[in-house]
């Protein structure tokens, strides 16, 4: 598949660094509103500079559009990226909204190209180990699940669209939230309620929040709580998922995986430790190598464009709860 990268910051040089490493993928043009910052960019990867994404998704040579912009131009982009016929890797969140990434799941569907939300926790070593566990059956029934996530670097690389709910449609609870908010659905399915609270605990940025809390109810009555954040020190994020038979604790800043069983059931131990900080993440390639599967086998992307609408269908029942001061049914 050959690339266009629109937009050069640190979330494009994440993703053309991955499309550099997984064989059969080229980078073909570079785009950014900052010519200088594309040049730089394009000249690492051999790739053409450009500062309209109009004219690099219109190229013959360029089969699919990596999105990795402010969030309020992602429905712009992806949508004339479907209209053009390309394919699309957009950084989470999909969009600032529900009614732009419902446009662009439907546009993308309408023209028969792949969409797919850069939701790449899903492919951390960690989530891998944890979703075999599951899927072996070991835990029985998933019964509830903890989750947090924080970035300790928001005060120190402010991004002014970042805190401007104009451009990005909220805070951490669609910045760093959406990741958590996907692995939730990913490891326990889908949410019928959600209750919960957004502020500004540290930082003046309202109406945009540096905190979420929310608690999500399933259709049996199984709950995931959630927590998203701005204000720690460091960057960090585990899950604690328990089932009916045993438990298994995810630690993705030290690539630790913990799994135990309840005490007297056959074959139960002490808490096992699962040590995969030796293992290369490799998160990101396998985010390109599912794009280009997806489009050779005809199937919908993991995690697609639908799985990224989820994750705001989420956000918005937590903003809306917060408001309201109730239980938001999704």
């Amino acid at each position: 598949m050959r690339f266009a990268i629109i937009g050069c910051g640190e979330a494009g040089s994440r993703r053309a660094a991955a499309i550099e490493s997984v064989e059969g993928a080229q980078i073909v043009v570079c785009v950014d509103s900052v010519h200088d910052r594309a040049d730089a960019f394009a000249s690492r990867y051999g790739a053409e500079v450009s500062t309209d994404w109009r004219a690099a998704i219109s190229r013959v040579d360029v089969d699919g559009v990596v999105i990795a912009t402010a969030n309020g131009t992602h429905a712009g982009i992806a949508i004339g990226a479907a209209e053009a016929g390309k394919h699309i890797l957009c950084e989470r969140p999909l969009a600032r909204n529900v009614s732009e990434a419902e446009q662009m799941v439907a546009v993308a569907r309408e023209h028969r190209v792949k969409l797919k939300t850069g939701l790449s926790a899903r492919f951390h070593p960690v989530s891998l180990k944890a979703r075999a566990i599951i899927d072996s059956g070991q835990l029985g029934k998933i019964t509830f699940i903890r989750g947090r996530t924080g970035r300790g670097s928001y005060i120190t690389r402010p991004a002014e669209w970042m805190v401007n709910c104009e451009l990005a449609g909220g805070g951490t609870l669609i910045d760093n939230g959406c990741d958590l908010l996907d692995l939730l659905r990913y490891f326990m399915g889908e949410f019928r309620s959600a209750i919960g609270h957004t502020a500004s605990l540290v930082y003046n940025i309202h109406p945009c929040e540096d905190n979420a809390f929310a608690i999500l109810e399933t259709s049996d009555g199984h709950a995931a709580i959630f927590h998203s954040s701005w204000t720690d020190w460091r960057d960090y994020m585990s899950l604690d998922i328990s089932g009916s038979e045993g438990y298994v604790l995810l630690d993705y800043d030290n690539a630790l995986v913990r799994v135990g069983y309840r005490p007297g059931l056959a074959g139960a131990s002490l808490e096992e430790t699962i040590d995969l900080s030796g293992e290369t993440d490799r998160s990101f390639e396998l985010d390109v190598e599912d794009l280009y599967a997806s489009v050779r086998d005809d199937r919908e992307p993991s995690p697609s464009g639908y799985d990224g609408l989820e994750a705001l269908l989420l956000a918005r029942a937590i903003y809306r709860s917060s408001e309201e001061g109730k239980v938001v049914r999704i």
